[in-house]
């Protein structure tokens, strides 16, 4: 079993949590292969994010789990990070911090000659008194 975002978001509900969503897009002139596999780039993190480091847990062709050391206004916090293909062409990944829950999902898809759209969806969710700070998190 692998759970969509969608399909996670709506356990937690159930469970109280209070949700806040917001989607970016990307096109870019780039195959829809090339952009899952940017999700799948193990080494690329360190590279292209400066203000995380990793350490990989557990690794394979479709999940990555890991401990993220991600820098933010000035602290460093520790984050862990489980992302799996949920659907052939969508990547699920979560986190948890604190009070704290983010679920997102990226999804690719081709829309002309090497060239894709990417849409990532993010969920912040937490009790219903946090929702004041999802706008912070965003």
């Amino acid at each position: 079993m692998k759970r969509t975002r969608v399909q996670l978001v709506t356990q937690l509900k159930a469970q109280g949590l209070s949700f806040s969503d917001f989607t970016l897009t990307h096109e870019g002139d780039y195959s829809a292969a090339d952009a899952d596999w940017n999700y799948k780039d193990v080494p690329h993190l360190h590279y292209v994010h400066e203000l995380v480091e990793a350490t990989i847990a557990s690794v394979n062709d479709s999940e990555i789990a890991t401990i993220n050391m991600q820098k933010a206004l000035g602290l460093t916090l520790p984050l862990t990070v489980f992302n799996y293909q949920s659907t052939p062409k969508t990547q699920t990944y979560f986190t948890t911090w604190l009070f704290f829950v983010l679920i997102i999902e990226t999804s690719n898809e081709k829309i002309g000659l090497n060239k894709t759209q990417v849409n990532t969806t993010y969920s912040i969710g937490s009790s219903k008194l946090l929702r004041w700070v999802h706008p912070l998190i965003r």
